[in-house]
């Protein structure tokens, strides 16, 4: 991915991620989380919780939003967004809300991508207020993940 200068390594903001970014002063984050496609398929299809009439990277999102669902009180988001990145199936949710102990709404840019053997999550987050500001950069990070 190409990450601005402005934000620094860190391994403060998940426990799961593989790659952490952040600036403090900016109120400016990125993660990335990569599970084993296989398993997740195996895990949600064992579960019942799997849709075999849409495809492996809308399962995954579809997942991963309803996670964000009970961590999150939505006060608006956009309808996902299908796109390719780098070639990769991906799927992307733009959305607001309010986290507990927080007054602020926090802007997410949250982005599900189908690689060869492994699913990701790519989510970038800032202050609402901040989020017109930094809305072209998370979306540029966003667009140029590619996979190792």
């Amino acid at each position: 991915m190409d990450i601005p200068a402005v934000l620094n390594a860190t391994k403060t903001l998940n426990d799961d991620a593989s790659l952490q970014y952040n600036n403090l002063y900016e109120e400016k984050y990125i993660i990335v989380i990569d599970e084993d496609k296989q398993e997740f398929v195996d895990v949600f299809i064992s579960l019942e919780e799997y849709d075999e009439s849409i495809s492996v990277v809308d399962n995954y999102a579809n997942v991963q939003i309803a996670f964000m669902d009970e961590s999150v009180e939505i006060m608006e988001e956009l309808k996902l967004k299908s796109m390719k990145i780098n070639g990769m199936a991906a799927r992307l949710k733009v959305m607001n809300g309010l986290i507990s102990g927080l007054d602020e709404e926090i802007s997410y840019w949250l982005c599900y991508v189908e690689g060869k053997e492994t699913l990701y999550t790519v989510m970038a987050w800032t202050l609402k207020s901040r989020k017109s500001s930094f809305e072209k950069e998370a979306l540029k990070m966003i667009k140029s993940f590619k996979e190792l």
